[in-house]
Formats: C-alpha cells, structure tokens, sequence
C-alpha cells in the first residue's frame, strides 16, 4: 500500500481509483487496449482532471 503525505486525500483518492480498475481489469482478464476508445478516453480526462493537469482533446 502507497501511503501519501497528510493533506492530499486526492492523490490518494486517485490512486485507490487507479488500483481498482486495474483490479477490475485484471478480474475481467482485459487489458487497456480492449476498453474502448471513448472509456479509455474519460477514464485519462477524469484522472488528469483529479490531478489538476488540463485534459487534452481527443484527436
């Protein structure tokens, strides 16, 4: 378990995120690549939106 300074329940909050879809994944027996493309999408926008970085456009 990653332990996070005192204060920063979002990077926290993010990581524990992060650990269960991989979990998920892992469950299902997929991988990123097998998502959809507008999943993997939100699932970037969402993460780099908690970690206050601007969320690209998609191309």
């Amino acid at each position: 378990m990653v332990r996070y300074p005192r204060g920063d329940e979002q990077l926290a909050t993010l990581a524990a995120r992060a650990q269960a879809v991989g979990l998920l994944l892992d469950t299902l027996r997929l991988n990123w690549v097998d998502l959809p493309e507008p999943v993997r999408h939100q699932t970037l926008n969402t993460c780099r939106e908690l970690t206050g970085e601007r969320a690209k456009s998609p191309e």
